[in-house]
């Protein structure tokens, strides 16, 4: 069926498509063919002529408003009787325009603004990683005074879940840390004929810093992540709220034993992954440095004392006790669907290594003052 003839004027370089018929919904997509396979390029104006237009509804009007509000096409409606032009401006009243994406300027008020959201936003963090420890020492008192139920198993499971399971990564990453380390600083201290300082320097850096702070990121990543994710599907389930109905304290049941769980785990493997280092760092001394056991031991015990391993350790509980609280913040914080679930997920790792990362700087500035 032919909707539309068309009329060449070459001397004025136009084009008229004479319209016809019914330009309604049902012949839209035939009518969209033929309208495609015309060339609007090569013409300098191309007219639709309505005159002869029978029938017109909303989805024809905004498909020949649209070809007319093309700059490209140089399109002309004309000869449309009054209930079509009514038509058109029904069209043209209830069109959407589209979004725009303009980037705002960027200005000292909106840069100020940013920052402002952003401190209020890492205020509000802190203030609940507070309360989260305030109620994890409130809860702990009225377990030893007999008021709330004491849940070993679900702390030995939640011990195992991020401690035991955990063991194969950390081992991996503790053994690769110390060879790398050995490595880079036995390159530099080869140079002053100093290759026994290998043992010095990574022995000292793996106790005070590297063991805690990675085995920490580690833990972040890993248990972190599922903190949120498990409490969040919790809250999207609704199982948090049937725990209240049932007269069970949500921060009893599910926080408190996470929390014990890793402030006793963490410690464990930041231990045992020291121990790992060492191996690692005595396989190397033995391949590449020719260190024998007894000289290597014999160094180690020189530079270990107890103040390096205790510097170290102190920190283990206080990252436990952040990644644990962050997890657990940005899992009951899920509201809606499952996207928000990945959402907090995500956030719950980012703020826990950060959060690590700012603590790991403050011990050191405290430790560097106190000349420990």
């Amino acid at each position: 069926m032919q909707f539309y003839t068309v009329k060449r004027l070459k001397r004025r370089k136009e084009k008229h498509l004479l319209l016809k018929g019914d330009w309604t919904v049902e012949n839209l997509s035939e009518i969209y063919k033929d309208v495609s396979r015309e060339n609007f390029q090569n013409w300098k104006k191309t007219v639709f002529d309505g005159k002869n237009v029978e029938g017109l509804d909303t989805s024809a009007a905004a498909y020949l408003q649209k070809l007319e509000k093309d700059d490209a096409l140089h399109v002309e409606l004309k000869g449309f009787s009054k209930n079509h032009r009514e038509m058109f401006d029904l069209v043209g009243q209830y069109s959407c325009k589209p979004p725009s994406h303009q980037q705002p300027e960027l200005t000292w008020r909106t840069l100020l603004m940013m920052y402002g959201r952003k401190a209020e936003s890492f205020w509000q963090l802190g203030s609940y990683i507070l309360s989260i420890f305030g109620q994890f020492i409130y809860n702990l008192i009225q377990i030893g005074a007999g008021r709330q139920r004491f849940r070993p198993r679900s702390i030995v499971y939640h011990i195992n879940e991020i401690g035991i399971r955990a063991l194969p990564v950390i081992f991996l990453m503790a053994f690769a840390i110390s060879l790398v380390m050995g490595y880079q600083g036995a390159t530099q201290l080869q140079n002053f004929g100093a290759t026994i300082y290998t043992i010095d320097l990574v022995a000292i850096s793996v106790l005070r810093e590297m063991g805690v702070l990675l085995t920490a990121i580690m833990v972040a990543g890993r248990t972190g992540s599922a903190f949120a994710a498990q409490l969040g599907t919790m809250k999207l389930n609704e199982e948090i709220d049937a725990l209240q109905t049932m007269g069970v304290s949500p921060f009893n049941a599910l926080i408190l034993p996470r929390l014990a769980g890793i402030l006793i785990a963490l410690p464990v493997l930041t231990f045992l992954a020291n121990i790992v280092a060492f191996i690692g760092l005595y396989i190397y001394c033995d391949i590449a440095l020719d260190i024998t056991l007894s000289q290597f031991m014999n160094r180690l015990g020189s530079v270990i004392t107890p103040a390096h391993f205790w510097t170290g350790m102190i920190k283990a509980p206080v990252f436990a006790l952040i990644i644990g609280a962050v997890g657990c913040m940005q899992g009951m914080q899920v509201r809606h669907s499952a996207e928000d679930v990945g959402k907090h997920t995500t956030h719950a790792v980012v703020q826990s290594i950060f959060m690590v990362i700012l603590m790991d700087s403050v011990f050191s500035i405290i430790f560097t003052n106190l000349d420990i």
